[in-house]
């Protein structure tokens, strides 16, 4: 988010798109006022899957599944949009994220788009943590 805003503060005239996971984006959700107070042509991409998705699919993968503060409790982005006085968007299948996005550049000003990834569906595992690899051997 704090990146996005020095792109946008520094964009001359261009829109600028900020792409983030709801753990990334919670950590600097503050920096919606900054980009409300400072009128920045940006739109904020929030993909959505209530957690540390990249977290999980490790623990998933190398330790059978336990997953330990991986979980996130988060505010509804339409309400915290509407708290910010932004636009708002949720995207919850796939074949509607082209036309959102379309819709959030098109307007003036900030905007946030919210992608559900839960309604869209599981996340494929991540490579190399799709299956457990043995240690390499110590020489």
């Amino acid at each position: 988010m704090s990146l996005g805003i020095g792109a946008a503060l520094g964009a001359n005239g261009r829109k600028v798109v900020v792409m983030t996971g709801d753990g990334g984006f919670f950590l600097n959700v503050g920096e919606l006022w900054t980009a409300v107070q400072e009128k920045l042509d940006m739109v904020t991409i929030v993909m959505n899957d209530r957690g540390y998705g990249v977290i999980k699919h490790i623990q998933n993968a190398l330790y059978g599944g336990r997953n330990y503060f991986a979980d996130l409790m988060g505010p509804d982005l339409g309400e915290l949009a509407k708290l910010a006085g932004m636009p708002f968007w949720k995207v919850s299948r796939p074949e509607e994220l082209g036309n959102t996005v379309e819709q959030a550049l098109a307007t003036k000003g900030p905007t946030l788009v919210e992608v559900d990834m839960k309604a869209i569906g599981e996340i494929p595992p991540y490579h190399p943590f799709n299956k457990r690899q043995p240690a390499p051997a110590r020489a």
